[in-house]
């Protein structure tokens, strides 16, 4: 049997509740050069039962099992060095591509950027936990998203294609990196070996969004604390998450209604929600730009403000 052209890598821990859906995705695509690589990082579910029962159906789909937790960058080195395929394309198990995305990836590898010294992403579509439609998320340019990424990443993982040469070249998923995520310390990696990013101007993998994923919970450092204020807190970065998004999109009368949502919900104003709101009120073009390229250079002004007085002390 000759290599796939592609291989799709889908980490998974706990994932019973979609991971069917971000499976069936793969098998339902148009492009059907691909293999299919599940690594189960020790689930305590019923993922694996899972992930063995499409294994046995399809011969394209193969199942590793990591004998203790060993978290996401190590699961994707793993299943990547496993791989076949010249290109390797991210999913989570909690996310699904459109029937079409292997195909335009392809499109755009074999006859526009035929070069493995490139890495690509896409907009993305943003739906909730039960696959409801929340809007669509147009990014900026690749090289606005290449000058961001030393102080943020809005890149979606899940959208992500590389070739298996770009991966080697670069060492792999960075695996002691505790200051920034794994998907951003390895786009930092790609763009300083020269690696370029090419920004697919389509919405091709739906990008699922609840208070209870495991992004919001790594964000957030909400495995700390109690269950009810890991609740709370979880709920809060949600409604602010889902603000942030409407503002970028310019649907600002949405984040209006979600700002009064969250007020709603804290049962106070803060200065950030202060700010968001009145912000509603600028011109599109403004709350768009402010979003994108001076929030992230505040933020990251205020963190190390921050940083700094707690060295102090």
């Amino acid at each position: 049997m000759s290599a796939p052209f592609f291989s799709v890598i889908i980490p998974i821990y706990n994932g019973e509740k979609y991971v069917v859906e971000a499976i069936e995705s793969v098998l339902q695509q148009t492009d059907q050069d691909w293999e299919l690589i599940l690594v189960d990082d020790a689930s305590e579910d019923g993922t694996l039962e899972i992930l063995e029962f499409y294994a046995k159906l399809f011969e394209k789909v193969k199942v590793l099992k990591n004998s203790r937790n060993l978290n996401i960058a190590r699961s994707l080195n793993r299943g990547i060095l496993m791989a076949q395929g010249q290109w390797m394309v991210r999913l989570d198990s909690d996310d699904y591509f459109n029937p079409d995305h292997l195909k335009i990836l392809r499109f755009c590898i074999e006859n526009e950027y035929h070069n493995p010294d490139c890495f690509f992403s896409s907009w993305v579509t943003v739906v909730d936990g039960d696959g409801r439609k929340v809007l669509d998320v147009r990014l900026p340019d690749a090289q606005t998203i290449q000058r961001m990424m030393p102080i943020e990443n809005f890149i979606y993982h899940p959208a992500t294609c590389f070739s298996k040469k770009a991966w080697a070249k670069v060492g792999g998923y960075p695996i002691r990196d505790s200051v920034m995520a794994e998907d951003r310390a390895m786009w930092l990696k790609f763009i300083r070996a020269g690696i370029r990013l090419v920004m697919i101007p389509r919405c091709m993998v739906n990008y699922r969004v609840h208070h209870a994923n495991i992004t919001s919970e790594n964000d957030a450092k909400l495995f700390l604390e109690k269950d009810g204020a890991r609740e709370f807190k979880a709920m809060r970065q949600y409604l602010e998450w889902r603000i942030s998004l409407f503002l970028k999109q310019k649907l600002l009368k949405r984040a209006r209604e979600e700002i009064l949502s969250l007020w709603d919900f804290q049962k106070k104003i803060t200065l950030k929600n202060i700010h968001y709101y009145f912000l509603t009120f600028t011109p599109k073009s403004f709350a768009c730009f402010f979003m994108w390229q001076i929030r992230p250079w505040l933020r990251a002004f205020f963190k190390e403000v921050t940083a700094g007085r707690h060295v102090r002390v």
